[in-house]
């Protein structure tokens, strides 16, 4: 299973926790063959330079079979009062970078983002689930929103309404989704390779975009792993777990257009 692993990576309070779920993917992950990491900062700024040694350091000694792509973009860093559409705006354009930059030997892609830590070993099962069913097009853990409404990145769309899944309290391994998130997951190649990245009013993200437009292209299906239970790490150094979620939120179709109700 060739396996690339995409990270983007903006936050310098992340740098020591993102080389480490590189380096236990290295570790863990059956196939990954290449990393790549696109650190969202000016170019030469203190901050890429961090992110990059970080890495380096954290991964020293390399494994040689593995090879390592650090992408630093030249953007400015989004203010805290980015609207949340400047927000969206900023996670087309990296994966817009992700996407010229999958490797073409890859079959699988695998990712994280960097204010998220969970077991690199989840990544193994999702690609064997991948690979025995080929129907199956993307594979997400459980996390917990960090802005507004603590509600979990999961979603159930149909004509009428968009829903947040509410925290899984029934033993529940697998459940159906519509829209996902990109901060833990494992797909196919040729979806991230195939992909309009895009975002489309108040309930329609990049993410969610994401996986709704590929399970609209190939018919195909998406699902949650409840096992996988991320942490949502945040700069006061708190974290938030799945279970902390207390709301779902939800869009309904009201002559047209998606509100939140």
């Amino acid at each position: 299973m060739n396996t690339q692993l995409i990270v983007t990576a903006s936050r310098p309070w992340c740098a020591e926790m993102v080389a480490e779920m590189i380096r236990n993917s290295i570790n863990d992950v059956v196939g990954l063959f290449h990393v790549t990491v696109i650190v969202d900062c000016e170019e030469y700024s203190d901050t890429a330079n961090y992110f990059y040694e970080a890495i380096l350091e954290a991964c020293n000694p390399w494994n040689e079979e593995v090879a390592l792509q650090v992408i630093r973009t030249h953007y400015e860093a989004l203010s805290d009062g980015a609207t949340i559409i400047e927000r969206r705006q900023r996670i087309i354009q990296l994966w817009n970078i992700a996407k010229m930059n999958v490797r073409p030997e890859a079959e699988y892609i695998i990712s994280f983002e960097d204010d998220t830590f969970f077991p690199a070993y989840f990544f193994t099962e999702w690609l064997h689930m991948l690979k025995a069913d080929q129907h199956l097009q993307y594979v997400e853990g459980a996390e917990c929103h960090r802005r507004g409404a603590k509600a979990i990145g999961a979603w159930e769309i149909t004509d009428k309404i968009v829903s947040s899944l509410p925290y899984n309290k029934k033993n529940l391994i697998l459940q159906p989704i519509q829209g996902g998130g990109f901060y833990g997951f494992a797909t196919r190649a040729l979806n991230v390779i195939q992909a309009d990245f895009r975002e489309d009013g108040p309930a329609f993200g990049p993410d969610v975009c994401f996986v709704y437009d590929t399970l609209q292209r190939t018919k195909g299906k998406a699902v949650v792993d409840w096992r996988c239970e991320c942490e949502h790490h945040l700069e006061d150094g708190s974290i938030l777990f799945p279970w902390d979620s207390n709301e779902t939120i939800v869009y309904m179709n009201i002559n047209g257009e998606w509100q939140q109700v």
